[in-house]
């Protein structure tokens, strides 16, 4: 209806005396859930406003002529979603496509977030491509057998899982890598990683109050491998993975 909120707090206070109204919109998608929601917050109204009426349901397109006759003009629709819902709502997933290049770390390996780009590709290493709803890892030709062991194990998750060779990529692939219609590279990808890449290793602070100011003392972190007993209930903490920040509070 046109009549802001406030034009209808107002007409609830004009009105106390005699009832409540509620109105039901026409397409509520659970009309259960709608009538119960509607009923509860006149309810409450009514009872925070220490009132002593009735309160009387009333349904889109079916007002009664007592309701209808509390505005001073004639009613008009408005479809919903104009505004933010003071209910929670379920909004559906976004997800952000991230681009890693992997390394061998000792017995494991270290995932490089890199642009996400066809020209991130080396031939001499192995890459994952995660999408949110699909992983795909890509085996440059050059690459060594264990680096792809190592990857697939690590990569494979609860997500559509695909497995893609030097020159055997699929249209989706070189889609979510950002290439027009789906079209692969004109040429090769070509060496162009350091061989001697070390990955930075992440920094983890703890957040305490000083004289005035907040520190960061940095955390030692035994033989540079993050492990969650590291981490104080009583305290916040900032991990900082050189291209990503996370702050980590309980």
């Amino acid at each position: 209806m046109e009549n802001s909120m406030k034009e209808i707090v107002i007409l609830f206070l004009k009105h106390i005396w005699m009832k409540t109204n509620h109105l039901i919109g026409k397409y509520t998608l659970d009309w259960r859930k709608g009538i119960a929601c509607s009923a509860i917050h006149a309810v409450n109204l009514r009872n925070y406003l220490g009132a002593q009426c009735r309160t009387i349901r009333e349904e889109q397109g079916d007002e009664s002529e007592e309701f209808l006759g509390l505005f001073d003009t004639q009613i008009t629709y408005i479809e919903g979603g104009r505004t933010c819902s003071g209910f929670f709502t379920v909004e559906d997933n976004v997800f952000e496509t991230r681009f890693y290049r992997v390394h061998p770390a000792g017995p494991s390996v270290h995932f490089e977030p890199v642009a996400v780009s066809a020209k991130s590709l080396d031939p001499c290493l192995v890459f994952i491509l995660d999408t949110g709803t699909k992983i795909y890892l890509w085996n440059g030709k050059s690459a060594k057998n264990t680096l792809k062991s190592k990857a697939r194990m690590k990569g494979r998750t609860k997500q559509k899982f695909f497995l893609k060779q030097c020159e055997a990529e699929s249209k989706d692939f070189w889609l979510a890598l950002g290439q027009p219609d789906g079209q692969p590279l004109e040429e090769p990808p070509k060496e162009h990683v350091d061989p001697n890449f070390s990955p930075v290793p992440p920094r983890l602070y703890r957040i305490q109050l000083g004289m005035g100011y907040l520190e960061l003392p940095q955390v030692e972190v035994p033989h540079g491998k993050l492990v969650n007993t590291l981490l104080n209930s009583k305290n916040v903490y900032i991990l900082d993975c050189y291209l990503d920040v996370f702050v980590w509070d309980w």
